[in-house]
């Protein structure tokens, strides 16, 4: 963002609150980078699950493992929306729908190997190993502590890492 005299500045409370880093909020950190390292963790959420990160749900997906995890009709998505950020305060970050290993492996089962590309062989594609260490590298990028968060070079070598093991 550039101010009226031409000078270059962060952004402050600006962006969709869905993505705010805790830092923007108010946690007490000094805002830097790496927050967009945070909004991107939310973006890998969304794109993994197909939900927005923190909504409500009701798919099948996302409650497998915990029905009523996700629900909760006393609450309007307006009054939900303006939740978000003292989730985030509180370290509390999006669900993930399973609780331990064999949860993880039927998830895996059930929401990812029916739907692998037609034009691969599929039978040697490690599934479970890639998407364990995608979601470890998500909740990295959302790690309360923005100097704990992987930077984008980063990221990018993670995540050819794990195109290169398929």
């Amino acid at each position: 963002m550039t101010s009226n005299s031409g000078s270059s500045t962060m952004t402050m409370n600006l962006g969709t609150i869905f993505y705010m880093a805790p830092e923007i909020i108010g946690s007490g950190y000094e805002i830097g980078s790496s927050l967009d390292v945070y909004s991107y963790s939310m973006i890998m959420y969304e794109l993994f699950f197909e939900e927005k990160p923190y909504s409500p749900t009701y798919s099948t997906k996302m409650t497998k493992f915990s029905p009523n995890s996700s629900l909760d009709s006393s609450r309007d998505s307006q009054q939900f929306a303006f939740s978000i950020p003292l989730k985030v305060l509180k370290c509390e970050r999006p669900n993930i729908p399973w609780n331990n290993s064999q949860e993880f492996e039927g998830w895996i089962d059930e929401f990812v190997k029916p739907y692998q590309s037609s034009s691969s062989s599929g039978g040697g594609l490690n599934h479970s190993g890639v998407c364990s260490e995608y979601i470890e590298l998500m909740q990295q990028c959302w790690d309360q502590v923005p100097s704990n968060r992987p930077n984008f070079k980063e990221i990018g070598q993670q995540l050819n890492n794990m195109l290169s093991s398929l």
